[in-house]
């Protein structure tokens, strides 16, 4: 917003006053206005891509083609994928016939069939979680694989396809090994092949294609670290061993992690045992002292796995151990491993469990959450609610402000605060644009018209749009155990409140009028076109999220003639959002509030003075001509 004031000068400048000094400003002077919309979390549970509970599917591949069924949900599904058939070990029963596999390369027609499935998922507008394996039907058989050699073939023919719909695959989970391909009572399932077959997938995918094991130890040898004692960074003997120590800050850790650049961040790590013990049967460690245990998994995910799925299945608890399969834990540790997805029929027990318990919130951030009974002795706000709203990303627009006039051609900007909530982040790299529609009101109805998608200027990503950071203190003894979690204080270090800014440009050519303002955060930013395909909604006013662009509103500004063009906003003028100017005259000085910068003329336009501004700053008039001033403030 720029600002006109004139300041008279006596020539005894004792004399002048507060009376001398004027401002004028045009009645479409543009001011960054925050926007008056509800601001809350309206806790409805809704479905976003990449995230929540899913629904699983086992289809198994044959080498001839076959019609793939189709996909069992509309939002997440876990794909269960065998390809039993291309292994001579592999044995199932068929129409009460026995049936055996035979090794090959997958053919043509099975790759088309994976395929024609995936197709199907990106034309519901769903996403989908892989995992192959070759043990028929999911049925727990184990010693079904074929020879590494055939296992890594195959899994550099699968890869092919995982680049091609990145777009729909959320995850692969690794698997190709053991029962249920959980990597485990097979005996080819151990760290030294099943990490041979993770870098031959690392190797054969996309950067952007996210990938994981259940194993930290099958992760590290698939990453490369060395099982013996190395050398690190600064040339000294330091004792590493893969199989042991996951130290993510080792001094050879990070130099290792430094070399692997953008793969160490795209893997992460699934969970079949979520929950159940604290070691969740087997993925992590059960002696700290000779195995990578949960707390140093749960380091890594927390550092490098920002953007990278996690979840699996939640179980009961063992009998013996600790039970941690409360929402009191995962309101802790999901923060921490950004757990963003599990399944919503297994453990049937535990779920129902969590349908009927209640949740009490550690932090305030979450206090809306708070369970309570209704009139009719129904809880309300369960712990599954809050798990269901919180896996993965949840986000929540808390500020939002934007010019309030401006003519053709400027630079819109938003200047927003979003809060995630959720678990976890976006895993996806996903366009951001902006989407207008004019607004005409007529007796006393309003109406919207066809949306125009733009561009952003800039390049922010919504994966930066971080969710909460939290510590508990003393929750584990020295060797990693949890020994307590239920009553210890917790902190919140990062309250999940991001700053955003996104600008674009303003074609010469719109139409003067009202504009409706949409943030739209979708998987290819091509509207209409994309169909609305992975779309992200906002947990604000349902009202206030347009289904047909799939955008979520931020606000309303005036195109006009009258109004100036903005074409450049300072870093930090949009962080003035709603403050006045003041110019405030002295004397011999004068004192400006909330502006960046000052110009000052005479009445025959030429520049006497300029100067850029702090908050509040007291500028000296005594050297300036004892006349009529124009003060430009901005």
């Amino acid at each position: 917003m720029e600002k006109f004031g004139y300041l008279c000068k006596a020539k005894t400048l004792a004399v002048l006053g507060a009376a001398c000094l004027a401002t004028a400003t045009s009645a479409f002077a543009a001011t960054a206005v925050v926007q008056k919309l509800n601001y809350t979390d309206q806790l409805q549970s809704f479905y976003n891509p990449d995230r929540g509970f899913y629904s699983h599917q086992v289809i198994n591949f044959k080498p001839e083609s076959t019609t793939p069924p189709k996909p069992y949900s509309n939002k997440i599904i876990h794909l269960r994928a065998t390809i039993a058939a291309f292994s001579d070990n592999a044995t199932w029963k068929e129409n009460n016939e026995e049936k055996h596999g035979k090794t090959q390369d997958l053919t043509n027609a099975m790759l088309d069939d994976f395929r024609s499935y995936l197709e199907q998922v990106r034309a519901q507008n769903s996403t989908v979680i892989v995992r192959f394996c070759y043990d028929y039907n999911y049925n727990g058989k184990g010693n079904q694989e074929p020879s590494q050699e055939w296992i890594l073939k195959h899994t550099r023919q699968l890869s092919a396809v995982f680049n091609e719909y990145k777009d729909v695959i959320i995850f692969v989970e690794q698997g190709m090994y053991g029962p249920y391909g959980e990597q485990h009572t097979s005996t080819i399932s151990n760290p030294l092949y099943v990490g041979e077959g993770l870098a031959t997938l690392l190797q054969n995918t996309d950067h952007d294609v996210d990938v994981g094991p259940r194993n930290p130890s099958v992760l590290a040898r698939g990453l490369g670290f060395s099982p013996e004692t190395v050398l690190n960074a600064a040339g000294d003997t330091t004792a590493w061993n893969y199989n042991v120590s996951f130290n993510i800050d080792h001094p050879y850790f990070k130099f290792k992690a430094d070399s692997l650049k953008e793969d160490i961040y795209r893997v992460g790590f699934f969970n079949d045992g979520y929950l159940g013990t604290q070691y969740d049967y087997g993925t992590w460690g059960s002696v700290c002292a000779t195995s990578i245990c949960r707390q140093e998994a749960v380091a890594f995910m927390e550092t490098y796995g920002k953007n990278v799925p996690y979840g699996g299945e939640a179980l009961t608890t063992a009998d013996g151990w600790k039970k941690i399969n409360t929402v009191e834990f995962l309101s802790y540790e999901g923060f921490r491993t950004h757990t963003s997805y599990l399944n919503i029929s297994w453990n049937y027990n535990l779920i129902n469990e969590w349908k009927a318990s209640e949740f009490h919130p550690r932090d305030t951030i979450d206090e809306a959450y708070e369970s309570y009974t209704d009139g009719e002795g129904t809880l309300q706000n369960t712990a599954f609610k809050y798990i269901d709203d919180h896996l993965g990303y949840r986000y929540v627009l808390r500020r939002s402000s934007l010019m309030d006039s401006l003519g053709p051609g400027s630079l819109l900007q938003l200047d927003m605060k979003i809060q995630n909530v959720g678990f976890g982040n976006m895993t996806k790299k996903r366009p951001v644009t902006i989407v207008l529609r004019r607004i005409t009101e007529s007796a006393g109805d309003t109406t919207y018209g066809t949306p125009l998608e733009l561009k952003q200027s800039g390049d922010f990503d919504p994966q930066n749009i971080l969710c909460r950071k939290v510590v508990l203190k003393s929750a584990f003894d020295a060797n990693g155990n949890i020994v307590d979690y239920e009553n210890v204080e917790s902190e919140t270090t990062f309250d999940g409140i991001n700053d955003v800014k996104v600008a674009t440009k303003l074609p010469d050519s719109l139409a003067e009028g009202k504009y409706a303002v949409y943030l739209r955060i979708s998987q290819y930013g091509n509207w209409p076109d994309d169909i609305n395909y992975s779309a992200v909604r906002f947990a604000n006013d349902s009202a206030y999220y347009d289904k047909e662009t799939g955008a979520n509103y931020v606000g309303s500004f005036v195109l006009s003639k009258k109004a100036p063009v903005v074409t450049a906003i300072p870093a930090q003028r949009l962080a003035k959002a709603g403050r006045t100017i003041r110019l405030e005259n002295h004397g011999q000085t004068l004192t400006i509030s909330n502006a960046q910068r000052v110009e000052i003329f005479d009445l025959m336009g030429h520049k006497l003075l300029t100067k850029d501004l702090q908050e509040t700053e007291t500028i000296s008039l005594k050297d300036l001509p004892k006349t009529s001033l124009i003060i430009k403030t901005r």
